[in-house]
């Protein structure tokens, strides 16, 4: 009480504030989390978010009283921010929800992310995402400063925080790359106060690429979609001598250091829940020792854990359904392993290039300008980005996935050729015209992705002499496919010849 007690004291003296305080019950704690509205009008609007103390305009309205209380609250009482709220299981639910607990110093975490950033307290403490492996949270300062925290769950280590906060320093600071910048960071939970590896960052600016998506006309996306293929040939641009992923020469060195070595992967096939049975994870120098540790890994698991799960699967366990022995199993992986250094192409250096890559763009992970949304303003969650050969990163980025059938991939032959409406597509009712529409689009989107990246190809044109045959029928392909894209009226297209960036010197005079 002597809490409620304090706060009906400010409120009196400070009647100017209108401020509405509204406490809501909870039976796991002893001291009743709080929120603070400026006015009643945004209470109504703010609606019910996690736990924590709020603030309108901290910046303007907390009161050096205010500032005390907060230094006061006892985050760690607020259990919801440690334990997994996002879903039920309906068998072992007890084991589900172990795995994705976190147990750690909430009050050390706030007081240390407000000082990285310069403030003296915390606010707020809101849980806004979590995840298989991680907890996220928006933490707001007393002067109204917004940073992301970022926690994995009790038990998961690896090396992951180290190699995230590498690589997102090497992203943003060699390459150049829209990342939020790290304030803090441990991966080693029994040197700190606080219990737990964490990374403190920056809030991505913008929105999420996801909200505003369908929003956008077709020319907007195919904007966005040519951005992201110039971010990954960024990253396309920078090769490393080993496979991996990325980690600081020495942990302890400041972040402006920035000296990087390839050490073992964090590639999610290592942390993907079937044991803890110890696995080759690199680093490797030879694309063919990579492919055989990956095989290694899975024949590892299918010894170790009985047919991989004992789970019921909705998908595969009913009557009748195939279920091979593992025995079988272990066969064809072992014959996996055997073929493995042959798999891959050696003919094309460039293809077996160990580069470093982002695998989960999808669009909750790209941030976008609200005002100006083919701007892109950050690309988060560098939890898996490791160093892998060019040809495993083949594919399309998440956020141009769909459900429907997908082009041909490849831009010779039938596979150039631009996804078209139905024949039958004046037969067809007026929503199956709609969908068809809405699948063609989609489809033109994903054949996009596929020219810009031929287009961003190296701009000198050099490719070798037994290649060139080849190479220059796809680049051509693409040519032809970009002036079709660019303009559909003949008058138009010659005005796109004009502008495609690869010219012959003769074509320049013209």
């Amino acid at each position: 009480m002597a809490l409620w007690t304090r706060l009906r004291a400010i409120v009196k003296q400070q009647p100017f504030l209108r401020t509405v305080i509204r406490l809501h019950s909870s039976s796991s704690t002893s001291i009743l989390p709080f929120r603070c509205y400026s006015t009643v009008g945004q209470l109504l609007s703010k609606g019910d978010q996690d736990e924590g103390f709020q603030s309108a305009n901290p910046a303007n309205s907390v009161t050096d009283s205010m500032r005390q209380i907060n230094q006061s609250i006892d985050w760690n009482t607020h259990e919801s921010l440690f334990k997994y709220t996002s879903g039920r299981w309906l068998f072992d639910e007890a084991k589900q929800l172990a795995k994705r607990s976190s147990n750690f110093d909430m009050n050390s975490l706030a007081r240390l992310a407000a000082e990285s950033v310069g403030s003296h307290t915390c606010s707020s403490v809101v849980k806004v995402a979590e995840s298989d492996l991680n907890k996220i949270y928006l933490m707001t300062t007393g002067d109204g400063k917004e940073v992301i925290a970022k926690v994995p769950h009790t038990g998961l280590s690896g090396g992951i925080i180290a190699s995230e906060v590498a690589t997102m320093d090497y992203v943003r600071n060699i390459l150049g790359l829209p990342v939020p910048k790290i304030h803090t960071w441990s991966s080693k939970p029994n040197a700190n106060t606080i219990g737990t590896e964490f990374i403190v960052m920056d809030k991505a600016p913008g929105v999420e690429l996801q909200h505003v998506w369908q929003g956008l006309d077709h020319n907007q996306k195919y904007d966005i979609v040519e951005a992201v293929v110039k971010l990954e040939t960024k990253l396309k641009s920078s090769t490393f001598d080993a496979i991996g992923s990325l980690y600081y020469t020495d942990e302890d060195l400041d972040l402006r250091s920035r000296r990087f070595v390839v050490g073992p992967t964090t590639e999610r096939w290592v942390f993907d829940g079937r044991g803890e049975d110890a696995c080759d994870r690199g680093p490797w120098s030879r694309v063919e020792d990579y492919l055989v540790a990956i095989g290694q890994r899975q024949l590892s698991s299918v010894k170790s854990l009985d047919c991989v799960s004992r789970s019921p699967s909705i998908s595969g366990s009913g009557p009748g359904w195939y279920k091979p022995p593992t025995t079988e199993k272990v066969r064809y992986l072992e014959d996996y392993i055997k073929v493995a250094p042959y798999l891959p192409p050696y003919k094309d250096p460039s293809l077996t290039a160990a580069v470093l890559w982002h695998f989960d763009l999808h669009g909750g992970n790209i941030f976008v300008d609200p005002d100006h949304p083919t701007n892109i303003t950050c690309i988060i969650d560098w939890q898996y980005a490791s160093v892998r050969p060019l040809f495993r990163h083949a594919g399309h980025p998440a956020f141009l996935n769909f459900k429907g059938p997908k082009p041909l991939l490849g831009l010779q032959g039938d596979a150039a050729k631009i996804p078209t409406l139905p024949e039958n597509y004046t037969d067809l009712s007026e929503l199956e015209q709609q969908a068809a529409v809405s699948l063609l689009q989609q489809q033109k989107l994903y054949k996009a992705y596929e020219m810009f990246c031929a287009l961003r190809n190296p701009s000198d044109g050099q490719v070798v002499p037994e290649q060139f045959a080849a190479q220059k029928a796809t680049f051509d392909n693409v040519r032809e496919e970009f002036l079709n894209q660019a303009a559909m009226l003949s008058e138009g297209k010659a005005q796109w010849a004009w502008a495609w960036p690869f010219k012959d010197d003769k074509d320049m005079d013209e």
